[in-house]
Order: structure tokens, then C-alpha cells, then sequence
């Protein structure tokens, strides 16, 4: 016997579910590995932007240990250099007053 339009038309159509059910399937199969990879991936990232940070907090800190030392070193100098230079001024001043007072009360 053949097979009437309507037959064939459902067996198309029979086909067509088979057809589209694997597809769906390949999507939902496609969908839970990427949403896993983009999962794996957000871990890997997390991770890596966490040893960033660490790293760059770690040079940050190193800098501005550097940078203590520098300006320690630097207001000692100037220190140094202000103490010499009152004490240089100092002594002229005292000859100063004294050649004064000589010159003055002197002779």
C-alpha cells in the first residue's frame, strides 16, 4: 500500500522533531561548555588579576620605601649643610662684633 500525503507529510514532520531535538540538544550541550570554559576562564582571570595586584602593591611598597629613604637622606643633608652653614655664618658674625667693639672701645 502507499503511503497516503498525510502519512508523509507526518513522517516529514517525525523527522523534522528527530532533527530539531538533536539540535536542541547540541545547543544545550554547546551552551554548558561554554558557560564551564567562561567559568574556567573567570577562575584563570581572578587568579592572574590577584597576582597583579600582589605584584603591583609589592613594587608600590618597594617605591615608597625608596622614596622614604631618599627624603630622609635628603633632609639629613640639608640638616647637615644648614647646621654648617649657621655655624660658618656664626663665627663671622662673633669676628664681626668683636672687630666692632675693637674698632670702637679698642685702641
Amino acid at each position: 500500500m502507499a503511503k497516503t500525503t498525510l502519512q508523509v507529510i507526518q513522517s516529514i514532520e517525525d523527522e523534522a522533531r528527530k532533527i530539531k531535538k538533536i539540535y536542541d540538544e547540541k545547543i544545550e550541550a554547546s551552551r554548558k561548555e561554554i558557560e564551564a570554559k567562561l567559568a574556567e576562564d573567570e577562575v584563570i582571570f581572578d587568579h592572574e588579576t590577584e597576582v597583579r595586584i600582589s605584584e603591583l602593591k609589592e613594587k608600590q611598597t618597594e617605591e615608597l620605601n625608596n622614596a622614604e629613604e631618599i627624603l630622609t637622606h635628603s633632609i639629613e643633608t640639608t640638616n647637615i649643610k644648614r647646621e654648617q652653614a649657621l655655624k660658618e655664618r656664626k663665627d663671622e658674625l662673633v669676628r664681626q662684633i668683636v672687630q666692632e667693639v675693637v674698632n670702637r672701645y679698642g685702641d
